[in-house]
């Protein structure tokens, strides 16, 4: 009788696991998962989508984030399987325990409440009512009690979450903001990037993030086999002319679903279904973290995938190039490289005077990294880079903090780091524990091709690695060589001295108070880069004249539990509470844009760096930026920066 076919389900994307949460006993141990990832796998098929295909056997990918099988040996020499992870620290004891619960996360929408014994266990547990019914996707609102009260322009910033530490000296809170316009719109929208991400390759650009770009180019971008740099190759001619016109910009868009990017992308633009506008990405000037004018970001391009270049890569792509050539939103881009923001906050834990506020992801820099991703990390700076890192969370850990009113810069806390939990692989089988290569089936699909992998340590081993250790996120191999034919897969670290170098040019020259360790931590995207519009929508600072009371009143007007007339407060009575509350039950409306003509832009007031690029090809000056006396240089005399040889 033949084998059955294997097949692979994908985990959950959504997971609420808490890597920390390990066994206090040496009695019990990791083991392998497999036996469990097969029967939560056939359990899910037969009860969630029915009888089982004939000559087919199941089994997830892996648990979901967070989660790990560890065993218990009994006395007659049977192995125990107990399931960690959960945030309550209470184990599962049988996959019969565990398998609401892995619905709860397959299933998950905002308001959903889960069935399973450790989230009902004491009546209520991280913020969730007991439930009283099966795993379903009614929507609650939660109650006021148990999530953060913010404001309208906090959006759980850490000052308010420090408040609330102070205040209780103990908590352990799932973070909801049902009362938060800002809130309630990026839920929906980060569970949507967090799905897509999974699911597109590394190298392809994410909404958010600093990039390299040009416009437009007769030709393709190639290495120059002789020096390294980077140039226009027209295949006409089939020779090597000038260097493409790099731009630093913020990228605001991305293809739509339908038109995914692959490898072919990379190197040219091969034919598609849609225009430009649709199957490339929008990108828009970046104009610096102390800009006070913002008008520059009012200025974008739809571009092709083989127009943009990871902003890491900058020395190599700017190699060759005079300094006083560069456009200046290249250095607006370096100069908020030492910036960071939490991605999706879903937990807060603490003790007084310390804290840990647990995140989806972040941005460092000029990237944004999400649970599950692969990144570059250098253990060590006197030697090149082996190593990569396979993200499990992204923790803010606050300690020393102080019992005084007040937020979280200056004295008012001591120490405050980034910290990522998770795996180490390396390339290097000198710095194995186990000095066995890992299956390549059983590795991220972005580590293959590379070479063998190993394990730092034990493979169930989860460690923690500082902000300053993450160099990037790893690209797939075939990627990097069509970026850059004399790459050598063996060696991780091109791009990594750009990054050290551009976050110690960040650190001077960001004129904004740094929190931990050189970073400018803020509570978004937005902030992190001083923006002022995103994508053509305003994204600065709110109003002041805002009344975040009456946003509250709308929200709970849509929510449908609006009150009689008689019971209407003050703020309902509002003229404009009722205009908010139609304005927002209708259907959105499209984007109303208009584009910057060239007279408008001429006439702006960005335009004197931009005019001094163009014409006098000298170091411009931008608004609210010191000089350029000490601004950062490529190389050497001949400023082209020459390739480190390194060998293994």
């Amino acid at each position: 009788m033949s084998r059955p076919v294997l097949e692979i389900l994908k985990a959950p994307d959504f997971s609420d696991g808490d890597s920390t949460h390990r066994p206090d006993t040496d009695a019990r141990f990791p083991i392998d998962p497999e036996p469990v990832l097969k029967a939560v796998a056939s359990k899910w098929i037969t009860e969630n989508v029915g009888d089982a295909e004939p000559g087919k056997a199941y089994i997830l990918d892996r648990l979901p984030a967070g989660y790990t099988v560890y065993g218990g040996s009994r006395g007659s020499g049977r192995v125990d399987k107990y399931i960690y992870g959960h945030p309550s620290h209470r184990p599962f004891r049988s996959i019969e325990q565990f398998f609401p619960h892995f619905c709860y996360l397959a299933l998950h929408r905002d308001g959903d409440v889960c069935e399973c014994g450790p989230c009902t266990m004491g009546g209520k547990q991280l913020g969730r009512k007991a439930p009283t019914g099966k795993v379903r996707g009614a929507r609650r609102r939660a109650p006021a009690s148990k999530g953060p009260k913010v404001k309208e322009t906090s959006r759980a910033s850490l000052p308010t979450l420090s408040t609330l530490l102070r205040e209780d000296g103990n908590l352990d809170w799932s973070i909801e903001e049902h009362q938060n316009m800002d809130w309630r719109g990026e839920n929906e929208m980060v569970r949507e990037v967090l799905h897509l991400v999974s699911r597109q390759p590394s190298f392809v650009p994410r909404v958010g993030e600093l990039v390299l770009w040009c416009d437009e180019i007769d030709g393709e971008i190639r290495q120059d086999p002789s020096s390294g740099d980077f140039r226009v190759f027209h295949p006409a001619t089939r020779t090597l002319a000038g260097y493409p016109q790099w731009v630093g910009g913020v990228v605001t868009q991305a293809p739509i679903s339908e038109q995914p990017i692959s490898f072919e992308d990379i190197s040219r633009e091969p034919d598609k279904e849609y225009a430009v506008t649709s199957s490339g990405f929008r990108i828009e000037w970046y104009p610096g973290p102390n800009a006070r004018d913002k008008n520059l970001s009012k200025r974008y391009s739809h571009v092709p995938m083989h127009h943009v270049r990871p902003l890491a890569f900058w020395m190599e792509y700017m190699a060759g190039i005079p300094n006083e050539e560069w456009h200046p939103t290249i250095r607006n881009c370096l100069k908020a490289m030492s910036t960071l923001s939490m991605i999706k906050r879903y937990r807060l834990r603490g003790a007084r005077p310390a804290a840990k506020i647990y995140a989806k992801g972040c941005f460092l820099g000029a990237e944004a990294l999400y649970a599950g991703d692969i990144v570059r990390v250098s253990l060590d700076r006197e030697r090149v880079v082996t190593e990569v890192f396979k993200i499990h969370a992204v923790v803010t850990r606050i300690e020393n903090m102080a019992t005084s009113e007040g937020d979280l810069s200056g004295e008012n806390t001591q120490r405050m780091s980034i910290e990522f939990h998770g795996s180490i692989f390396t390339l290097d089988p000198r710095r194995s524990n186990t000095h066995i290569p890992i299956d390549p089936l059983d590795l991220h699909p972005v580590m293959r091709g590379y070479g063998p992998w190993f394990y730092v340590g034990l493979p169930s081993d989860i460690v923690t690695v500082d902000h300053s250790q993450i160099l990037g996120r790893l690209f797939e191999k075939q990627a990097m060589e069509l970026w850059s034919p004399r790459y050598r897969s063996t060696v991780l670290d091109m791009g990594c001295k750009g990054v050290l170098e551009a976050r110690e040019y960040a650190t001077k020259r960001d004129c904004r108070a740094k929190h931990a360790a050189g970073l400018y931590v803020a509570d978004s995207r937005a902030e992190s880069l001083n923006l002022g519009t995103f994508n053509g929508i305003d994204v600065g600072a709110p109003d002041p004249e805002l009344d975040p009371n009456l946003w509250q009143r709308v929200l709970v007007a849509l929510d449908g539990t609006e009150k009689d007339e008689e019971e209407q407060s003050p703020a309902e009575a509002d003229p404009k509470f009722a205009m908010m509350t139609r304005a927002l039950n209708q259907d959105s409306s499209e984007d109303s844009q208009e584009d910057v003509t060239e007279d408008e832009w001429e006439q702006g007031t960005d335009l004197a760096a931009i005019a001094a690029w163009n014409k006098k090809r000298d170091h411009p000056t931008q608004n609210g930026d010191e000089g350029t006396s000490d601004e950062l240089q490529v190389s050497s005399a001949r400023k082209r920066y020459k390739f480190d040889r390194v060998e293994i």
